[in-house]
C-alpha cells in the first residue's frame, strides 16, 4: 500500500524547472478547482462566505511512465498562489506519496486533491474584489451599481510535481503545470450574514476594514478630503477604538472612538487637509485604518490614496485613483483549457 504524508503552509513563491530526459511520457497539472463567494455590506467587499466546509477544492493530476526496470518511488508535490499584486502574499501546500518497494512501478498516474482554507485566503479574495469596486467608484459609479450584480475576478494558481525513481541516471524529473491555473472569486451581490452577538463572552471581532477617498478641490484657498472608514465587526452597539494612520512617518496618528450600529458595521466620514507636495501645486497622501482595539491582533485596512491637482493654476482639476493594473477580459475556464499529454493507463 503507498504512503501518503500532506503538509500544507504558507511560504515563498519558488519556481522549479522541466527534467524529463528519457521518461516515455511525463505531466503534470492542475484539473480543477472551486470558487470563492465575496459577499458585501452595500459599502465594501467584507466576508467570504462558508462554502464546501471553509476550504477550497483543488485537485492535481501526475502522470509518468519511465523505462523498464526501473521505477518510481516517491511523488512529491508542491501548490502556489500566484498573486503578484499583494506582495505580502504567498500560500504554499504539499503532498508527497511514498511507494513501497513491493508496489513500486515504472507507471504513475496519480490524482491529489488539496484543500486549502478559507482563512489563508480571505484577505487576498475581499481586497481583489475591492479593487473592482475601487476601479467602478473611480469610474463614477456609485455604490447601488456597484453592488447590484455579481462581479467576478480570479487569481492564479501553479503546480509543480518530481517523480523520484530508481534510475541512477535520471532519479528525478521534475514537472510544472503547463501555465498557471484561474481560480474564479465571485464578488457576489449577497450581503453579509456574519453572526452578530452581544453577549460579553463573545469575543469582539473586525472582519475587515475599509478606507474610500474623495478629494474636495477647489479653484482658490486650501482643498481637503473626505475619508469614509467602514468597519464591519462581529458585535452591534458597540463601543470601540480606532487608528487613522498617515503613511508620511512624520504624521501623528489620529484617534477616534465610536459605537457600532445594530448590524455591527460602523460607517463614519473625516475631513483632513489635503498635503501639498514640494513642488507645484499637487496634493498626495496615503491614509489607512490600523489599532482597531478588539480581541484579535492588530487589523490594517487598505491604503486610501489621493492624488491631485489644486487650485487655481489648473483649469480643469485632474484627479487620479489609484487601481490595480489592467486585468485581460476572459473567464477562468479559458485559462484552465490545457490540452492533455499522456493518455490514460
Amino acid at each position: 500500500m503507498k504512503h501518503m504524508i500532506l503538509a500544507m503552509g504558507v511560504g515563498l513563491v519558488s519556481t522549479l524547472f522541466v527534467t524529463a530526459h528519457k521518461a516515455e511520457a511525463v505531466d503534470y497539472r492542475i484539473v480543477s478547482a472551486g470558487k470563492l463567494i465575496v459577499t458585501n455590506n452595500g459599502l465594501a467587499y467584507t466576508d467570504v462566505e462558508n462554502t464546501d466546509g471553509g476550504k477550497l477544492s483543488v485537485t492535481t493530476e501526475a502522470k509518468i511512465r519511465i523505462q523498464v526496470p526501473h521505477v518510481v518511488t516517491r511523488l512529491s508535490q508542491r501548490l502556489e498562489i500566484l498573486e503578484p499584486s499583494l506582495s505580502n502574499f504567498s500560500y504554499t501546500g504539499r503532498a508527497n506519496i511514498i511507494y513501497p518497494e513491493a508496489e513500486a512501478s515504472p507507471i504513475v498516474n496519480e490524482t491529489e486533491t488539496f484543500r486549502i482554507d478559507h482563512g489563508k485566503l480571505r484577505t487576498m479574495a475581499i481586497g481583489k474584489c475591492n479593487d473592482i469596486a475601487r476601479e467602478m467608484r473611480a469610474r463614477g459609479r456609485p455604490n447601488s451599481e456597484v453592488f447590484s450584480q455579481n462581479r467576478f475576478t480570479f487569481f492564479t494558481m501553479n503546480a509543480h510535481a518530481t517523480f523520484y525513481t530508481t534510475s541512477p541516471d535520471h532519479p528525478t524529473y521534475r514537472k510544472s503545470n503547463f501555465g498557471t491555473y484561474a481560480v474564479e472569486i465571485l464578488c457576489s451581490k449577497r450581503a453579509s450574514t456574519a453572526r452578530l452577538s452581544n453577549s460579553a463572552s463573545t469575543p469582539f471581532l473586525v472582519r475587515s476594514a475599509h478606507v474610500d477617498v474623495k478629494p474636495l478641490i477647489r479653484q482658490s484657498g486650501p482643498c481637503f478630503v473626505n475619508m469614509q472608514v467602514s468597519i464591519r465587526t462581529n458585535k452591534p452597539n458597540h463601543e470601540f477604538r480606532y487608528e487613522l494612520a498617515d503613511a508620511n512617518p512624520r504624521s501623528r496618528p489620529q484617534f477616534f472612538r465610536v459605537r457600532t450600529d445594530n448590524t455591527g458595521l460602523f460607517v463614519g466620514t473625516h475631513k483632513l487637509g489635503a498635503r501639498k507636495e514640494r513642488t507645484g501645486n499637487g496634493r498626495k497622501g496615503v491614509y489607512f485604518v490600523k489599532n482597531v482595539i478588539s480581541d484579535q491582533a492588530e487589523f490594517v485596512s487598505n491604503n486610501g490614496e489621493y492624488n491631485f491637482i489644486c487650485g487655481s493654476i489648473a483649469k480643469k482639476p485632474i484627479v487620479t485613483t489609484p487601481s490595480v493594473p489592467k486585468k485581460p477580459v476572459f473567464k477562468p475556464g479559458q485559462l484552465n483549457k490545457i490540452p492533455k499529454t499522456i493518455p490514460n493507463n
